[in-house]
């Protein structure tokens, strides 16, 4: 059995839902899922793999609802009731997460995260002199 480590629902909505949330935890969860240190970027740039990942540990994430427009453009209130519908609905207010496995992804270096999200015209590479 792979190592687990514990986190909040919240957290784990923030990958799998869009949630809003600090950039601590967020950085944190991604870091955790791919083994590796995470920005925001790299993290928009692992997203696809870890809510793939986190949805076959735990098959029921798939049943909570598209976070609605309305909470993820209202307050921090609205949020906070949303995830703690989603807990209940879960009957969770935590969820062990496994890492994922060596190989099941492999992080892109930050020039190619750049170039992905701005488009490769936009990135000038400079190499070192």
């Amino acid at each position: 059995m792979p190592k687990t480590r514990e986190f909040d629902l919240y957290t784990v909505l923030a990958v799998t839902h869009q949630l809003p949330i600090e950039l601590e935890p967020f950085v944190e969860i991604y870091a955790w899922l791919t083994g590796q240190p995470s920005s925001p970027l790299q993290a928009a740039h692992a997203r696809d793999a870890c809510v793939a990942w986190l949805l076959e540990q735990h098959p029921r994430l798939g049943e909570v609802p598209e976070l609605p427009q309305a909470v993820a453009e209202g307050t921090d209130a609205a949020m906070d009731t949303w995830a703690a519908m989603q807990k209940a609905r879960l009957g969770v207010t935590t969820l062990p997460v496994a890492p994922m496995p060596p190989g099941r992804y492999a992080a892109p270096g930050m020039t190619e995260v750049a170039a992905d999200l701005a488009g490769a015209e936009k990135v000038w590479v400079v190499p070192d002199a």
